[in-house]
């Protein structure tokens, strides 16, 4: 039978089996055998297949012998499952007609079963593989991360995100070097864990590195990968995400973190971080020299005053009740035996997510120096008051003396110019010039001791009610 023609069949025995066949060929699961039922022949017209191939127009007869009249028979089924039947047909056919009996058919039968069997299992495993490939293609596609495949160096396959985070389009991507999109100075780190990785080598899996988009910014990129066949060849699958913003972040954590060293390095205070148990969790170094060892751990006051129960009145417990700064002075004794007055002042550093308590910080200021500087100060007003007073008993005396030495001096005083007036007017013409001048100075020396004495008697007056004295002419 040449290739594209049509096998005219005619089945003997219109059972449920010659239904069965017809429907396979009517549904063209024997294409490829290019099957067509002409006739079908059995002693009962009720046969199943009988009937069936009644309402599709097939001829059908209760003697099989009617079916070698058929035009362009090409083979005769036996399904009876009767031997006689199969031989009589087998000699009785004509000439050229191909024969399959019950058995052969039941043999195809069977492996027609096996196929339909095998075909509906690769469709299941074709379509399962389809649908698997449909849903990693949409989780490739939509993932968050950049997904691509680096293969000899070049990039064959990149997702929508990796493409996002390089600013690139897809199609610009394939057949780029990879090595492009790396920072020079990560170049040679990326590319020895590639190399790696591909020869099978102990590589780490997951690094960071940086990268260049494709206007030359540098971003910072967080990759995992591992080794793959892809189409046959080795190369490198990978995912990568973004962590530009988190590297921001942490340096300027890092800036932050360095400031906030420098600015606690040069406090000249003693620094502690107490938690609510009263437990000191962080110094400084001020504290260390302090005390002469590391306080952390330590309750705060063994710490500082070597009790076992918490102060009375204790700031840290005060600040974590009602979360306000508190202070006040108390003396400890350093490492070096002295005690040292300091000036403690406690408020929150840190809170629980409902708003209580949580941290400490206490910062202890050493006022010994200024303390000592106001005792002395404090002697010093002492003393001046004690000489103030001195002085002012000093000053009154003094007045005293002033002011009854000035009285007790005019009289003679008085007496004397009053004789030598009287000496000049009486004996004026007598004395001569010499006389008169003598008296004239005489009189002029007694004015100014008067005066002299008037000035220190009117400084006695400062804490006096004495009246002015007059001049007795």
């Amino acid at each position: 039978m040449g290739e594209g023609k049509v096998l005219n069949v005619a089945i003997v025995g219109g059972g449920p089996e010659c239904k069965a066949i017809m429907n396979m060929i009517f549904a063209e699961k024997l294409s490829q055998l290019r099957m067509k039922v002409i006739g079908v022949a059995d002693i009962s017209p009720e046969a199943a297949g009988y009937r069936y191939a009644q309402e599709k127009g097939i001829f059908t007869t209760t003697k099989y012998q009617d079916l070698y009249k058929l035009k362009g028979l090409n083979m005769i089924i036996e399904l009876t499952g009767r031997e006689e039947i199969a031989d009589e047909i087998f000699r009785t056919k004509p000439k050229g007609v191909r024969f399959m009996d019950h058995i052969a058919a039941r043999l195809f039968w069977d492996v027609f079963q096996l196929e339909e069997e095998r075909i509906a299992e690769r469709k299941l495993a074709e379509d399962s593989l389809r649908e698997s490939e449909e849903k990693y293609s949409t989780l490739v596609e939509n993932s968050l991360t950049g997904i691509y495949i680096d293969q000899g160096g070049k990039i064959v396959f990149a997702n929508n995100r990796f493409a996002e985070i390089y600013r690139y389009s897809r199609d610009e991507l394939i057949g780029v070097e990879s090595w492009k999109l790396v920072h020079p100075e990560d170049r040679t780190l990326t590319d020895e864990i590639r190399i790696k990785r591909l020869k099978g080598e102990e590589a780490p899996s997951e690094y960071e590195a940086r990268g260049l988009t494709k206007d030359g910014e540098t971003i910072w990129i967080a990759r995992r990968n591992t080794r793959i066949e892809y189409k046959g060849r080795p190369a490198i699958l990978g995912n990568i995400v973004d962590i530009t913003v988190r590297k921001q972040a942490e340096e300027a954590l890092r800036e932050s973190q360095e400031k906030l060293a420098g600015i606690v390095d040069s406090v000249t205070d003693c620094m502690c971080m107490v938690d609510e148990q009263f437990n000191i969790v962080w110094t400084n170094d001020v504290a260390k020299d302090l005390f002469g060892l590391d306080l952390v751990g330590k309750k705060c006051h063994s710490a500082y005053h070597k009790r076992d129960t918490v102060c009375e009145p204790c700031i840290v417990k005060r600040c974590l009740e009602d979360g306000k700064v508190h202070d006040f002075e108390m003396e400890i004794t350093g490492a070096n035996g002295k005690k040292r007055t300091f000036w403690c002042t406690a408020s929150v550093a840190a809170h629980y997510e409902d708003g209580r308590p949580k941290m400490v910080v206490e910062l202890l200021r050493d006022i010994t120096a200024r303390k000592r500087a106001e005792e002395s100060l404090r002697q010093s007003e002492e003393q001046l008051q004690r000489y103030a007073a001195e002085l002012e008993r000093s000053n009154k005396e003094l007045e005293q003396f002033a002011y009854v030495a000035s009285h007790d001096l005019q009289e003679p005083l008085r007496t004397v110019t009053s004789y030598l007036r009287l000496l000049e007017r009486r004996y004026k013409g007598k004395l001569g010039s010499d006389g008169i001048e003598f008296i004239t100075y005489a009189v002029d020396g007694a004015n100014r001791m008067y005066k002299l004495i008037d000035d220190l008697l009117s400084c006695s007056r400062v804490g006096t009610h004495a009246k002015p004295s007059k001049q007795t002419k």
